[in-house]
């Protein structure tokens, strides 16, 4: 019988050799410009977040892996000032009129014009970095995605606000974009050195198999913080298992172990893509069909052994029973899908 609360996850993980540098550098800068409480940054820096920036980039270059250590703090540090339990939890209004410079600001740089020592003018200085380590272009698709990714935040509040509960399916889709997946998977070719095609990003495995991976990422973000979620997200909790438990009318228990049979799915999906594409796949490419899910790998790693959700862990609730299996299911999930939302083709999906 299939334990319902092992997360399925073969991919072997990697030693953060990187992390021992990135952590103090990162939060001595970030500390320097005076945008968080020391107190903050100091149960921030026990989480460790750079440990699962480490361990997901073995082979990063170094100098690229450092700025990119830099925006990654910006931006938890972000989320829980503003977002995630923070200021603007009930202000969509205002949510929209604080992310609105930072849109044009990542649209292009010239329209930038941040008062010194605001989150704006971090911002800024870290993609004026980021920039001068790239080619021309290199990082526009990641500059796209973090628009995104900040108008779901304000997406996130006003449904918050209003009491909405979204569906499975649409949660998962807000989720992909506002736990920064789609974001930090498309630097991975930045990250490492080398550029991917169009052509190669637009090719329906690649684009189902990073999706997959967004998918997986946002759904196992969902189950392991989730009692640190329900804590200082009270009365505006957007998490997949919150959504299916309300619109489904199920316990947060059993919500967990249907949307945990989907993502074991989507594992079994993506490495079935990951797979089907390495043969003919450039050097590069190969890398990245690799890369994505050392990702979802050292999101489980990190997750399970960080204080930002363990401090919140609840002995009774499922999150308690979370674990790592690399065996696979008892019943493949099948072949995949076509379109640029398949999982939602997966059997039981359409039940969620």
């Amino acid at each position: 019988m299939t334990d319902p609360y092992s997360l399925f996850c073969p991919i072997v993980p990697t030693a953060p050799r990187h992390a021992l540098d990135l952590e103090p550098a990162a939060f001595r800068k970030f500390r320097a410009y005076g945008l968080s409480s020391e107190r903050y940054l100091s149960v921030m820096e026990q989480a460790r977040p750079m440990t699962l920036l480490a361990q997901a980039s073995p082979e990063a270059i170094p100098d690229r892996l450092r700025a990119v250590a830099d925006l990654w703090l910006w931006e938890y540090a972000f989320d829980d000032h503003f977002f995630d339990g923070g200021l603007m939890h009930d202000n969509p209004a205002g949510a929209c009129n604080l992310i609105l410079p930072l849109l044009h600001l990542l649209e292009s740089t010239d329209y930038a014009q941040p008062e010194a020592g605001t989150w704006d003018a971090v911002l800024l200085e870290v993609r004026e970095r980021m920039e001068a380590m790239s080619n021309p272009g290199e990082l526009d698709r990641w500059a796209a995605l973090t628009r995104d990714m900040l108008v779901s935040f304000a997406c996130e509040v006003s449904l918050g606000q209003a009491g909405t509960r979204p569906s499975f399916r649409e949660g998962l889709r807000l989720r992909m974009d506002t736990t920064g997946a789609k974001s930090y998977l498309s630097l991975i070719p930045y990250i490492n050195g080398y550029q991917l095609s169009d052509q190669e990003l637009a090719s329906p495995a690649v684009k189902a198999a990073t999706q997959a991976c967004c998918a997986l990422l946002s759904i196992d973000n969902d189950l392991l913080s989730y009692e640190r979620e329900k804590e200082l997200e009270k009365g505006a909790m957007v998490n997949t298992v919150e959504a299916l438990a309300t619109r489904a009318d199920l316990s947060p228990d059993e919500a967990a172990r249907k949307i945990i049979t989907v993502r074991n799915q989507m594992m079994e999906l993506y490495l079935g893509l990951r797979d089907t594409v390495r043969p003919g796949a450039s050097r590069e490419l190969a890398h990245y069909i690799d890369n994505i899910g050392l990702w979802v790998r050292s999101n489980l790693d990190w997750s399970f052994t960080t204080r930002r959700y363990r401090d919140f862990s609840d002995k009774v609730s499922f999150t308690s029973q979370l674990h790592l299996s690399d065996t696979r299911s008892e019943q493949p999930a099948g072949s995949a899908q076509g379109t640029g939302l398949w999982w939602w083709e997966l059997p039981g999906v359409d039940k969620l």
